[in-house]
């Protein structure tokens, strides 16, 4: 068994393919009460494999760059200016 502990990047893909299948699967029941359409395995799928391959190391290492920049979040002050830098930096056209 994987030992997510020690392998922090493994578990935020884990994490994040689990959370974001999940998400996509409930939304598709709460969208389609009458089953008229059929449950789509394949997105659910599709919004795991991008959780695991892309969402979760991204959000890894781009959150460890900004506490690197910024130090630990201590109180609320500081975790709305991380917040406010993140959406700065996200949304920056190169």
């Amino acid at each position: 068994m994987l030992k997510l502990g020690k392998h922090p990047v493994a578990r935020a893909a884990a994490t994040s393919g689990t959370v974001m299948a999940c998400g996509d699967a409930l939304c598709q029941i709460i969208q389609q009460p009458d089953k008229s359409h059929g449950f789509d395995l394949a997105r659910s799928a599709r919004f795991g494999v991008a959780g695991i391959t892309l969402h979760g190391p991204l959000f890894y290492y781009g959150f460890g760059c900004v506490d690197k920049m910024f130090g630990p979040t201590v109180n609320l002050r500081m975790a709305i200016w991380k917040h406010n830098f993140e959406i700065f930096w996200s949304n920056a056209k190169i």
